[in-house]
């Protein structure tokens, strides 16, 4: 269609020119030596641009045919520059994808070819990245000397592409922290990251590198509180401005948590690492039985059942599911309880036959009123438990126990053999329980000890 109207203009123009130029009567007389030549003035016109455009059509022909040189040693360049983003595309993909020795040649052969790159087309930036990749394949091959050299490489590349600021520094700097940390030089790890600037550290990958090298080095509430000011401004390190806490940070704050609590040397470590945990971490559940059999390990049944009173108290406005955590907890500090508790179990309890209380909660509300000497309240509950299969064998087996010293103080001889008969047969299954297979036999003391009555225990 675009031919067609070309073709209709032409004709347009070619009719009017002949119908404006025919009737022209002028001529040009050319006088060469006593020749004389006569030519109509439209030929002369139509001869003239015909000169012009032939004349214009070489010079344009000559002026390429001079561009032709230039012309090739740019598609050259070109093609040398495609080849090299090529090669650094395989070099970032064999790296990335574990292939060490594939990703060694790529990364050579990448340099080679920005190494051959003409004196202006040269990029600092691309070479940069390409010495931070043989960096990071020497660090996963074991060899120090080589990473460092590259490492040097990189920085002196980013150098001469920002002479003023060089971004690449960053990159190299938390590169250094991470391979320190993954060889074990956690210490040197975290002065490096130290060294970044705030807005570096302030990022989600070198807050959790940070938070994970305290927790190497054992310093769990130091980590802790790293994590819980991962989502926080101005700077990382300062607990300013609370925000929302982020998926990252809750993560962090979490295996911290759970670290300085399940870690903790004494009991005042323990006290400060519950302290610094917050009240949103102390209203959980999770954490406060964490929190309590790690006291109680410490020897201080009545610290655990501080913390977890609060959460009895409100037993019916805990998640669902944790409330059987909630009893295991209660149920193996027990023995310190006081007759403060029984009114908040008297209300548990209470509601067991419209809502039906896990076998954990039935066991922490019959041994709280065994020990308060409710011994006609506390055998319904614990026989509850005992008969329930939830239950985990060590706390089962003292359910039977107290099942069968109560009946004994009734007198219903009959019913406390029976219960003593289903404790011994859980006997194995609580040795196995407290002293797993290949566990060093400290480490089955350090267990909270179940409480059995002084009647029946050994």
């Amino acid at each position: 269609m675009r031919y067609v109207i070309v073709l209709v203009i032409i004709a347009i123009v070619a009719a009017l020119a002949a119908s404006g130029l025919g009737y022209d009567q002028g001529a040009v007389s050319f006088v060469m030596g006593g020749v004389k030549t006569d030519l109509s003035l439209n030929l002369f016109v139509a001869l003239a641009l015909a000169l012009y455009l032939l004349l214009l059509v070489l010079t344009l022909a000559v002026r390429a045919l001079f561009r032709v040189p230039r012309r090739l040693s740019q598609w050259r360049g070109h093609k040398r520059d495609h080849q090299a983003q090529v090669a650094l595309r395989a070099a970032i993909a064999d790296t990335w994808a574990g292939r060490e020795a594939q990703a060694t040649k790529s990364v050579h052969r990448a340099l080679q070819l920005f190494a051959a790159l003409p004196e202006g087309a040269q990029d600092p930036d691309a070479m940069a990245l390409l010495h931070l990749l043989q960096a990071d394949v020497a660090h996963h091959r074991k060899q120090p000397d080589e990473r460092d050299a590259a490492l040097a490489h990189a920085l002196t590349q980013g150098q001469t592409a920002h002479p003023r600021v060089n971004p690449w520094e960053e990159s190299a700097r938390l590169w250094q922290a991470t391979w320190a940390h993954e060889d074990g030089q956690h210490e040197a790890a975290l002065d490096l990251i130290s060294a970044l600037p705030d807005a570096v550290r302030r990022r989600p990958r070198v807050a959790r590198l940070y938070t994970d090298a305290l927790l190497a080095l054992g310093r769990p509430v130091d980590a802790l509180h790293a994590a819980q000011a991962m989502g926080q401004k101005p700077a990382f390190f300062a607990l300013t401005t609370r925000k929302a806490p982020t998926a990252e940070s809750e993560l962090k704050t979490g295996q911290a948590l759970t670290v300085a609590l399940s870690q903790a040397s004494d009991l005042d470590a323990l006290d400060t690492a519950w302290r610094d945990a917050g009240k949103a971490a102390q209203h959980q559940i999770q954490w406060a039985a964490l929190a309590a059999r790690r006291a109680q390990q410490l020897g201080d049944s009545g610290r655990a059942l501080n913390w977890l009173k609060p959460l009895w108290d409100r037993y019916f406005d805990q998640p669902q599911d944790s409330r059987p955590e909630l009893g295991l907890a209660v149920l193996r500090a027990s023995a310190a309880t006081d007759a403060k508790w029984l009114k908040a179990t008297d209300k548990v309890y209470a509601r067991h036959d419209s809502d039906p209380l896990p076998a954990s909660v039935l066991a922490a509300c019959g041994l709280i009123f065994a020990h308060q000497g409710l011994s006609g309240r506390a055998l319904a509950p614990l026989q509850a438990a005992a008969d329930s299969g939830e239950l985990p064998a060590a706390e089962r087996r003292l359910a039977w126990l107290w099942l069968a010293h109560l009946h004994a103080q009734q007198g219903h001889a009959d019913q406390a053999a029976a219960a003593q008969r289903q404790a011994t047969a859980l006997e194995d299954v609580l040795l196995a329980a407290l002293l797993p297979a290949g566990a060093a036999p400290a480490e089955a003391e350090a267990a909270p000890q179940l409480a059995a009555p002084d009647a029946v225990k050994g």
